[in-house]
């Protein structure tokens, strides 16, 4: 009993002394717990609940467009901007902001409408009470069309956010037909009450008003976003930045093991060393890349998922995903040099890039978290890749496009060299 006692003793000895270890056991997971909780909370929130960013053009100024524009703005989800920079938005401006990711939604409400849905509101009012009359069936095909709302969607919200978000539009849509063809039987039947109730009674089923979802792409570009598109380079910066475990673990290893100091003694220099292991392991990030392209390409279209379209900026890929893997293999070393055990490393490497995939959009999108949240997530490293990866896919973008997400990632790369460096001189 006593020799137990001894033993349980010294292992909680052992245990205490590690602070950085405790620190991981206990704080990490916490972190880990807050974090993921916080950002899916609002996945899981309905979308009413969600500020969704919109930009509106009302180019009808009557009271389709005012009632529309009024009920977005009551519904309280939704932020509305008119304006940029003091200046009344077109449809040119509205669509290069959406389609730049400013603006999850926008959009424009046709000239005249307010006057196409009262005639088609009369019309069909009319076609219900006298159908079949001669007045009714010369109707042309193009007059019993619906009055079109133009939607525009940014290509890189996920397809469940924008079903909810169209669905959102079309109940103001109907509520404003509603109200329209009540007003109708109000006025041409104002003086029978009895066929104004009869006639209320009736079942509307052609749509006045309808919703045309159109994506803020460029015209030259024929790629429709789907969930292959958008999860395919979101796991791939996932993968990547796990290389930084096994990376920081082999460092630790080969100190602990005294292997490090073995290589001291030969005729290679530190930094020559940390670049061989940085050189290997970008390589196992682009091959990681190729894999997960190759499975969007290939394996999940044979599971019944639509296939993965990349476009064709081949060296704007190549760039995104040569500084993502550098970022990654920067931190892995960084946490080589800083972490004291192996444990510490994989503990504090699993959480931590979970943590920093959960703010940068890789577990839900950023738009939906809280407002807090959404100004922590420009932090995080995957972030920059994913946007890398998506201004690619789903908007067509160069390198030129890119090159902002690159250097944020070259200098995170640069910053987590620079730390490790300290680290190493101070050991």
């Amino acid at each position: 009993m006593f020799r137990l006692l001894s033993t349980v003793k010294k292992e909680f000895l052992i245990l205490f002394r590690d602070k950085a270890g405790l620190g991981v056991l206990f704080i990490m997971p916490m972190v880990l717990v807050l974090v993921v909780t916080l950002v899916q909370d609002s996945a899981f929130r309905a979308v009413k609940e969600t500020e969704i960013k919109l930009i509106y053009l009302d180019n009808d100024r009557g009271t389709f467009g005012l009632s529309l524009e009024r009920g977005l703005n009551e519904a309280g989800n939704f932020s509305l901007t008119k304006k940029i920079h003091g200046k009344e938005v077109d449809e040119k401006i509205l669509r290069e902001k959406v389609s730049k990711g400013d603006f999850q939604i926008g959009i424009i409400v046709p000239e005249g409408a307010s006057r196409k849905i009262q005639e088609k509101a009369i019309e069909m009012v009319k076609k219900t009470i006298f159908q079949g009359s001669e007045s009714t069936s010369k109707n042309s095909k193009e007059d019993s069309q619906p009055l079109e709302i133009e939607v525009y969607l940014d290509p890189a919200v996920r397809k469940s956010f924008q079903n909810s978000i169209i669905s959102s539009l079309n109940g103001f849509a109907a509520n404003i037909e509603k109200r329209s063809v009540l007003d109708v039987i109000s006025r041409e039947f104002s003086g029978n009450g009895r066929e104004t109730k009869k006639e209320e009674k009736k079942n509307y089923r052609e749509p006045l008003v309808k919703i045309r979802e159109i994506y803020a792409v460029p015209e030259s570009l024929s790629i429709t976003p789907n969930a292959v598109q958008q999860n395919v380079p979101a796991w791939t910066m996932f993968a990547i930045f796990l290389i930084a475990i096994p990376l920081a673990g082999n460092m630790i290893k080969e100190s602990k093991d005294g292997i490090f100091l073995r290589l001291r003694t030969m005729p290679v220099s530190y930094p020559t060393h940390i670049l061989g292991k940085i050189i290997v392991y970008l390589c196992i990030c682009m091959i990681q890349s190729v894999l997960m392209l190759l499975v969007g390409i290939f394996i999940l279209p044979a599971l019944g998922t639509e296939i993965l379209v990349m476009g064709s900026n081949y060296p704007a890929m190549v760039l995104i995903a040569l500084s993502s893997g550098l970022a990654a293999a920067g931190f892995g070393v960084m946490l080589g040099t800083v972490a004291g055990t192996q444990e510490q490393a994989s503990t504090f490497g699993a959480i931590s890039v979970v943590v920093a995939a959960a703010l940068g959009g890789v577990m839900v999108p950023v738009f939906v978290m809280p407002e807090f949240m959404q100004k922590i997530s420009v932090i995080s490293p995957l972030s920059w890749g994913l946007k890398g990866f998506l201004d690619i896919f789903l908007r067509d973008g160069n390198l030129l496009v890119i090159l902002p997400n690159a250097i944020k990632l070259l200098s995170f790369f640069v910053l987590t060299m620079f730390i490790s460096g300290l680290r190493s001189k101070l050991v």
